[in-house]
């Protein structure tokens, strides 16, 4: 049928309330499970098959019809999971209206404004409400390998509501918290010997470690105590804080609005050094004569230039 009609975007949303039916109306997911596989047809856009992934959370009842899916969801290694989660991030959001604003951003042309309305989409609460509240209880036991699949949903999250008391943004801020340490522990031992993979080397490259720890930072409003603590761990850690400290200023929006104070003594701690430790380099700069003397180090971090 979708074939004959030539797959019109109209019936998304008459195909997600098809598959809640399917769910809500039996004792079993078998019918669900039948609706699934007929619209993952390769001749068929991806978007029906979202919309029947998303159908789930569709219903007052969600919770309940989710808890009927979750050993399918979890088959094979999350595989159905991880595709929910994109197809939260694709189906069930709404273009940022302040990129469609012409006040707000008078300076963007009519397809940036569309392109950045749409990189910036903000999550549908009472869906995405719905869904972590099912979600969130399975972290600790998903399989490791998903966490680079978790982060998309959970920065979407906190993108719109960190630091507003809203469900769920303290429980991501403690679990990213817990998964910046473990890599950091992983990769940066006190004994080089020590040196391991985190997750069992689940999460490959740095790209994880930035992201978890510009979602850890994002959280701030919700877990100030944590923020705090983390920032003063980095200054502290001499050895190391050339590491993560462009990564932190790149971030720090929410610190600057939630733990100002310790923002600052981590600025001061990880980037003014003692003048008079700087050797002469007969091959530097003036510029970076000019910036020994004042004492700041990596000072090329700070541009471009910004009030902060």
């Amino acid at each position: 049928m979708l074939q004959k009609e030539g797959e019109p975007d109209a019936l998304i949303r008459p195909l997600q309330l098809l598959g809640a039916y399917a769910l809500e109306t039996n004792p079993t997911a078998d019918a669900w499970k039948a609706l699934l596989d007929g619209t993952g047809d390769s001749s068929l856009r991806s978007v029906w098959q979202r919309a029947v992934l998303t159908s789930c959370v569709q219903s007052t009842r969600t919770t309940q019809l989710l808890e009927k899916l979750t050993g399918h969801l979890l088959d094979n290694n999350g595989d159905r999971l991880r595709k929910l989660m994109r197809a939260m991030a694709t189906i069930e959001v709404r273009p940022n209206p302040l990129f469609l604003n012409e006040q707000l951003t008078p300076d963007l042309e009519p397809e940036e404004r569309a392109k950045y309305a749409n990189l910036m989409a903000l999550p549908k609460p009472i869906t995405w409400v719905r869904f972590l509240d099912w979600l969130m209880p399975q972290v600790p036991a998903l399989p490791p390998a998903l966490i680079a699949d978790l982060l998309p949903v959970f920065k979407t999250w906190v993108d719109a509501f960190a630091g507003r008391r809203v469900r769920h943004c303290r429980e991501i801020g403690h679990i990213s918290y817990a998964w910046l340490k473990e890599i950091e522990q992983a990769s940066r031992p006190k004994n080089w010997r020590k040196y391991r993979s985190a997750f069992g080397g689940a999460l490959a490259g740095r790209d994880a470690e930035k992201t978890i720890r510009a979602l850890f930072l994002t959280s701030a409003g919700d877990v100030p105590n944590l923020a705090s603590e983390y920032l003063r761990e980095k200054a502290a850690d001499k050895r190391h804080v050339h590491m993560v400290r462009d990564q932190i200023v790149k971030n720090c929006g929410k610190l600057i609005i939630h733990i100002p104070s310790d923002f600052v003594d981590f600025m001061l701690a990880a980037f003014l050094d003692d003048p008079d430790q700087h050797s002469d380099d007969p091959f530097g700069s003036y510029s970076d004569h000019m910036f020994d003397e004042l004492g700041i180090s990596a000072h090329r971090e700070f541009s471009p230039a910004s009030p902060i």
